[in-house]
């Protein structure tokens, strides 16, 4: 005797099953092959390049994938009068962030640094309130969880400012909001704990927590101290 053809609802069911199945593969190969290889590793460093103005950063070359440490080697970042170079920088992101125009790392290590900011002489009217405050326009989403900075040095057209020891800390940067979470400092002018988000949108809401200490003097006295709190 033979059995009676399946009916369409369970055969309906049954295709949907194997569509369901057959899709989470091909998910799961897609994340497997953007975390774990090199082509996907290229892809996503393609996906932040393009938040980025044409050719503001460019990289001598790549080691590792996004899945486990990626090391890029002689970083160069340039954009509007900022000259910002590195002969090391290592980076753990995560991908949900990503493929949201939002860059989230897990960890930052950059070794060996410079950082070249603009002088702009061009006469300007008197500053006013708020408006002299800075706006904070970013096209991305940028989160650091853990960075560490080791040999950083500032300048402003080429001329010295601060040169950092180390840095190590937390960072929150989107459009109209600055964050900087337990950011521990040493440096050449002093060392220091520095925690502070600014809002822009929230007419400049401050939130900060300060405690800089400078560099002990040659004559033995006590080295001079600030600390803040505000917000």
């Amino acid at each position: 005797k033979q059995s009676p053809p399946p009916k369409p609802r369970r055969r309906w069911l049954r295709h949907v099953g194997i569509g369901g199945v057959l899709l989470v593969v091909a998910i799961a190969a897609l994340l497997f092959w953007l975390l774990a290889t090199v082509g996907g590793r290229n892809t996503i460093l393609a996906r932040i390049v393009a938040t980025l103005p044409p050719g503001s950063l460019t990289w001598q070359r790549a080691d590792g994938v996004i899945s486990g440490p990626l090391t890029l080697y002689g970083v160069h970042y340039q954009h509007a009068g900022v000259d910002f170079r590195a002969q090391r920088v290592t980076l753990v992101a995560t991908l949900q962030p990503l493929l949201r125009k939002k860059i989230r790392l897990s960890r930052l290590d950059v070794q060996n640094a410079n950082l070249d900011l603009p002088k702009d002489n061009t006469p300007k009217t008197p500053p006013t309130w708020p408006e002299v405050l800075p706006k904070f326009a970013m096209p991305f989403d940028l989160g650091v969880n853990n960075i560490h900075v080791r040999s950083l040095r500032v300048s402003r057209a080429h001329t010295p400012i601060m040169n950092i020891v180390t840095l190590d800390g937390g960072l929150d940067l989107e459009p109209g909001v600055l964050g900087l979470r337990n950011m521990q400092l040493t440096s050449d002018l002093g060392h220091g704990t520095l925690d502070a988000r600014v809002d822009v949108a929230s007419n400049y809401h401050l939130r900060l927590l300060a405690d800089l200490t400078s560099p002990s003097p040659s004559d033995g006295s006590t080295p001079e101290s600030l600390n803040v709190l505000a917000g």
